[in-house]
């Protein structure tokens, strides 16, 4: 017996996978007699969308996300900023990307008759700008700032949404493989001079970092340690200007042994304020800023559910 009150599919009419959902998803529970309620994201902006979800939930949901990694960080926010109680969340592979998703796991398995599911806590990541308490946002699986974050933006635009979707498999994937690289040579943009609450030293050869709560980011990039379970997450600091001596990292990267250093908190002081490209979760933004301050809230958590690996 499944425990939780009600079975709630949040649903996003602009992933890439929507037109999939009724047959995949709506249609398995209506077959199997299933009750289910539905939740339509209103809103193309961030805010709005946890916002509303927010006002939705109640304590002892399970929140199905069939959609994309941009609704799946909409949700967990909305868990933690309305403080709901015992929600637990599944995604689906409906998205561009949704790195919390098993690649083959249907909604059955999640809530079908003799579905073997496991729970697990996951912890967010808390993004402060500046010297704000307050955090700017929650990060699920990744949090990236830099030239990354413009190419990565890219993946939510209308064109790119298109060409994806109702793509699968290794199609899919060399879609946006073909899509990195075209991106990586109209974007240009480096770090502004930092330093680092790691060394004092002037830093002005970095082109991006990522902070990594998860073993997959951004479904292209496959990191050894699931952090997202852990009080620490990973942190990766890179010049990417140059494609050669970024072989080796892409490389492991695909091969889901991509190294990060590990910690509870990173600061990053900027020289003097800049507009900062920022890309958490399929969720682009441009903030202006001195300070960005990234850590592990053990308040800020959830818990996720998944189909038992045999």
């Amino acid at each position: 017996m499944h425990n939780h009150e009600r079975t709630l599919i949040v649903l996003n009419p602009a992933a890439t996978g929507a037109g999939r959902v009724e047959r995949d998803v709506i249609n398995p529970l209506l077959d199997n007699g299933i009750p289910h309620g539905t939740i339509v994201t209103p809103s193309p902006e961030y805010k709005d969308n946890v916002e509303a979800i927010g006002g939705f939930i109640r304590d002892g949901d399970l929140l199905v996300i069939a959609a994309g990694d941009g609704t799946v960080a909409q949700v967990t926010e909305a868990i933690v900023r309305s403080q709901s109680k015992d929600v637990k969340v599944a995604a689906l592979p409906l998205g561009g990307f949704v790195d919390l998703a098993q690649k083959k796991a249907g909604i059955l398995d999640i809530v079908g008759p003799g579905a073997d599911i496991e729970e697990y806590r996951r912890y967010l990541l808390s993004v402060h700008f500046d010297n704000e308490t307050e955090p700017w946002r929650y990060a699920n699986a990744y949090l990236g700032i830099g030239r990354l974050a413009l190419i990565a933006s890219s993946f939510g635009t209308t064109e790119s949404r298109d060409r994806l979707r109702g793509r699968t498999g290794p199609t899919k994937r060399a879609l946006q493989l073909a899509q990195l690289g075209i991106e990586y040579f109209k974007q240009d943009f480096f770090m502004p001079e930092h330093s680092t609450n790691q060394s004092g030293l002037v830093q002005r050869a970095v082109t991006d970092y990522m902070f990594v709560n998860n073993n997959r980011a951004g479904g292209i990039m496959g990191f050894p340690v699931d952090f997202g379970q852990t009080d620490r997450f990973g942190v990766v600091q890179r010049d990417i200007s140059k494609i050669a001596r970024n072989i080796p990292f892409g490389v492991m990267a695909l091969a889901n042994r991509a190294p990060s250093d590990v910690h509870y908190q990173y600061d990053i002081w900027l020289e003097e304020a800049a507009s900062m490209p920022v890309h958490n979760d399929g969720e682009f933004a441009q903030v202006e800023t001195n300070r960005i301050s990234v850590r592990k809230d053990p308040a800020a958590s959830y818990t996720a559910v998944r189909p038992r690996r045999n």
